[in-house]
């Protein structure tokens, strides 16, 4: 009887673990990381993967803007007339 009983209780933690992994997936929730022990909230959702964008990307589009401006801001008139009539 004891090794049926082991069985069950191996088949029962299985089944608990599947059954968490199963909430993380659908619903982006953090049960299985907060179960481990790791320094999370469970009710508030994972962000999708993908979508976040690094700083430092950000940061050099952004100095990239900058420059454009710059170089079209210090022109002289006459060539940046010039450029427009070109257009």
């Amino acid at each position: 009887m004891s090794g049926l009983l082991t069985l069950f209780v191996l088949l029962a933690i299985v089944g608990a673990m599947l059954s968490v992994l199963y909430i993380d997936a659908k619903w982006n929730k953090n049960f299985f990381a907060w179960l481990n022990g790791e320094n999370v909230n469970p009710f508030e959702p994972k962000k999708p993967k993908g979508i976040k964008k690094s700083n430092n990307d950000t940061i050099a589009a952004l100095k990239g803007r900058i420059e454009t401006l710059e170089t079209i801001v210090t022109e002289p008139a006459y060539e940046l007339n010039k450029k427009i009539n070109q257009l």
